[in-house]
């Protein structure tokens, strides 16, 4: 209903009516406006509000009165947003190859006979080059060590006495590998994750014949020469004001079941002044084997809420600093 200013009535009856036609008409048009708004902010939760989430709906209003305000005119259409697809980013052309690494110059020049002139006879010269390179691959060789030690002996002495030079420390007394081999295996099993069996089936394309369990003896002997750098890390750990650590189950080859058992591989991580990751195995993941390792320990312990650290917190030595990732979830 529209009403021209000039054209109010004067008289107090009159004026009366026309208000309650006005009252009538606005609350006609809140009531619409209302059901237009719910209905908006519905569409508004489909199309961008989170499925598995719950979202405010007075955060929905403020698209919402921006929608009414262009139905009614009020401002600019605005168009909606379009979803865009992922930009792939195509590369820049070859990578340039490391200047570490070793190169052979390989020289292809012209023919002798072919560097005489065809216009005037005389031999050309030299101006420059063209400079290409590719990658090539020189596969790792397997050889014998072979050590000698003359003997000696005096000849004009009657006990015969001889001698020989004292024979080098092995990595495995009276054993086959060499420390170059140990080296190969060792990075090739725990930091390539390649089993043994594949292993020796690599050495054997070389010629050299292994059986997984003998190379699987050796790791044995390994484990022990590492022992003190290993007891190095550990203490440099121990230093540390904050240890980050977590564990993850394992299965185990166990030759009394059917099938593997879980153990637990813990980790251990230092703060930035001692930068070093220990990992520490337990058949189970009782409380022994933080504690045992952690020992004396005084400083932050950041984990999980798991409950086998409650005990280790409860001397007041070590402060509990929970986990980020699951304060968020929970």
């Amino acid at each position: 209903m529209e009403v021209e200013l000039e054209q109010l009535p004067h008289d107090l009856a009159t004026c009366h009516q026309l208000i309650a036609q006005l009252l009538e008409t606005l609350h006609s048009s809140r009531r619409q406006i209302d059901q237009l708004t719910h209905r908006l902010q519905q569409l508004l939760r489909a199309r961008f509000g989170p499925r598995a989430e719950k979202v405010d709906p007075a955060q929905l209003a403020l698209f919402a009165q921006e929608i009414l305000a262009e139905a009614q005119g009020t401002q600019e259409p605005v168009p909606l947003p379009v979803e865009e697809k992922a930009i792939v980013r195509q590369g820049h052309g070859r990578r340039k190859l490391p200047r570490n690494l070793p190169r052979q110059r390989v020289v292809i020049d012209v023919p002798v006979e072919e560097r005489i002139c065809k216009c005037c006879g005389n031999e050309m010269s030299k101006i420059g080059e063209d400079t290409s390179e590719r990658i090539d691959y020189i596969p790792a060789s397997v050889y014998v060590i072979e050590q000698v030690r003359p003997k000696y002996a005096c000849k004009h002495c009657p006990d015969g006495t001889v001698i020989t030079a004292d024979k080098p420390r092995q990595p495995i007394e009276k054993g086959l590998p060499g420390p170059g081999m140990l080296a190969y295996i060792i990075t090739s099993k725990f930091a390539d994750h390649q089993p043994l069996h594949r292993l020796c089936q690599i050495l054997q394309r070389h010629g050299l014949e292994l059986s997984p369990s003998t190379v699987g003896g050796w790791m044995g002997p390994s484990a022990k020469l590492a022992t003190p750098l290993l007891e190095l890390m550990i203490t440099r750990v121990l230093d540390s004001r904050v240890i980050h650590t977590d564990d993850t189950p394992m299965p185990v080859l166990d030759k009394d079941r059917p099938s593997t058992r879980q153990g637990r591989l813990w980790t251990y991580r230092g703060d930035d002044l001692h930068p070093y990751t220990v990992y520490d195995y337990t058949p189970s993941r009782k409380r022994d084997g933080p504690e045992q390792f952690l020992g004396d320990y005084q400083g932050y312990l950041q984990a999980d809420a798991y409950g086998g650290y409650d005990g280790i917190y409860a001397n007041g030595k070590v402060i509990e600093v929970l986990c980020w990732a699951h304060a968020r979830r929970k």
